[in-house]
């Protein structure tokens, strides 16, 4: 079974960001890639409002409430549609079908030896 997790690099120490599910003293296999930087919002007021709506939760994770910060764009999302949730889903299979490729390439390099 595979997971996607994702980790930051602090002083010589690859150091997962949400470490739930990882067992002590298991062994894994990593598969790196990196991950860009997020471009700043070039809409400055939609930013400021949207760290205006941020908290941050105990354990870390920074919430936004966007109810309303899109205006009349969301008048055309029924309430049976989250598109938050389908982008999300969408580039969570972006990224499983990228490391998957990336995995079946570096495992036939190994096979071809």
């Amino acid at each position: 079974m595979s997971t996607i997790i994702e980790a930051i690099y602090e002083s010589g120490v690859l150091k997962p960001l949400n470490a739930s599910g990882l067992q002590e003293q298991q062994l894994y296999r990593l598969v790196l890639e990196e991950i860009p930087s997020i471009v700043p919002v070039p809409d400055s007021d939609l930013a400021a409002e949207i760290e205006r709506r941020t908290t941050t939760s105990p354990d870390g994770r920074r919430i936004a409430r966007l109810g309303g910060v899109f205006g009349a764009k969301g008048a055309d999302i029924t309430e049976k549609q989250d598109p938050v949730a389908e982008e999300l889903e969408e580039l969570r299979r972006e990224r499983a079908g990228k490391n998957e490729s990336e995995t079946d390439a570096y495992y036939s390099d190994d096979a071809e030896r």
